[in-house]
């Protein structure tokens, strides 16, 4: 899984590095270490911009 590819494709970028938090967040949950529907609770929650909501749901999309 290319988690820098993720958020550099939604440019999710500050001072120039990627921010991988929200994408590890989806993975961890396609993992089950808890469910999709609160990761996305807590991201909305948490983070005003969708890029963070998109980043995780296209890392748990993309973990087979």
């Amino acid at each position: 899984m290319d988690l820098t590819g993720i958020a550099l494709k939604l440019n999710l970028v500050v001072a120039g590095s990627p921010i991988l938090n929200t994408p590890v967040i989806g993975a961890l949950a396609k993992m089950g270490l808890f469910s999709r529907e609160s990761a996305a609770a807590a991201i909305k929650e948490t983070f005003s911009d969708e890029r963070n909501l998109n980043a995780a749901l296209m890392a748990y999309e993309e973990l087979v």
